[in-house]
């Protein structure tokens, strides 16, 4: 799902959501992924909140300074956000593949047939 240049994804979520469809092997296309994938640069609360009220497994790791604020409140800085390592590496597996893709698109002859 991709992300509003603001860090947010709640300012484009009504026009993306419509647009997002995941095929399954019978019925309707679905237009809520099981998880969104993000860097760093997308892991404040409001973000996440956004997705945990639509039920969408955040696969985003935390921030160092997040970490180091949560822990300086204690118990009151509440419990760590899970993240799955797993679907964090394909996310970069995806990413890297988009990026060699872009790179062969820009190097490419077009006046070659």
């Amino acid at each position: 799902m991709p992300i509003g240049r603001n860090g947010s994804i709640d300012s484009h979520s009504s026009s993306v959501s419509s647009q997002v469809k995941v095929r399954g092997p019978v019925g309707r296309p679905r237009t809520r992924p099981d998880a969104v994938a993000g860097d760093k640069a997308y892991s404040s609360r409001a973000n996440r909140a956004y997705l945990r009220r639509r039920n969408i497994k955040a696969v985003i790791p935390e921030k160092a300074d997040q970490v180091a604020n949560r822990k300086e409140k204690g118990s009151a800085g509440g419990r760590p956000v899970s993240h799955d390592a797993a679907l964090h590496k394909d996310r970069n597996t995806v990413e890297r593949l988009i990026n060699k893709l872009k790179a062969a698109a820009r190097h490419r002859d077009p006046l070659r047939l």
